[in-house]
C-alpha cells in the first residue's frame, strides 16, 4: 500500500480496509474528500505495482447511530462509484450500518443449527466422547467466535 495515506488502513492477508472516524458535527463531505484522495493514491499505487483490485468486492459502509443525510459524497475507485451497503462481512464479522449485530448473530445461529442437524442422526451410534470431540472441534468454535 502507498505511503502517506491520510486515513487509517488495515491489512490482513489479501484484504485491505481504509476507514475514517467522523464526528457527527463534522461535514461528512470533507472527510469523504480525504477518503477519495486516499482511494486515488491506492489506485495509482496499484497501477504502478501491477496490482489488481476486484471492483465488485470494494464496498462502502457508513456506520452511525444517527440518521444519514441524502447529500453523502459518493466515493469512486478507478472512476467507478463504490457501492454503499447496509451490512458488510469482514474477516468473519458482519458489520451493520446501525451498529446492531442481528445479521451476524443470526448467521452464526443458522450455521450452528446446520452443524448440529448433521450430527443429530449419529447421536445414537457414536459414543459420548466422539460426540463431545465433534462438538468441541466444529460447533463450539462458532459460538466462541460469535461473542
Amino acid at each position: 500500500m502507498p505511503i502517506g495515506l491520510q486515513n487509517p488502513t488495515r491489512l490482513f492477508a489479501d484484504d485491505a480496509s481504509l476507514y475514517s472516524f467522523v464526528p457527527y458535527f463534522v461535514r461528512a463531505s470533507s472527510e469523504s474528500c480525504s477518503l477519495q484522495l486516499d482511494l486515488d493514491m491506492v489506485y495509482d499505487w496499484a497501477i504502478n505495482n501491477l496490482v489488481t483490485f476486484n471492483q465488485t468486492k470494494i464496498k462502502e459502509i457508513i456506520i452511525s447511530t444517527k440518521p444519514l443525510t441524502s447529500d453523502i459524497y459518493k466515493l469512486k475507485f478507478n472512476s467507478t462509484e463504490i457501492e454503499q451497503v447496509s451490512s458488510y462481512k469482514h474477516l468473519g464479522l458482519t458489520f451493520q450500518d446501525n451498529l446492531k449485530w442481528d445479521f451476524h448473530v443470526n448467521a452464526k445461529i443458522k450455521s450452528m443449527k446446520s452443524m448440529l442437524n448433521m450430527i443429530k442422526p449419529f447421536k445414537s451410534v457414536l459414543t459420548r466422547s466422539v460426540l463431545d470431540s465433534i462438538y468441541k472441534r466444529y460447533i463450539r468454535p462458532l459460538c466462541e467466535y460469535m461473542t
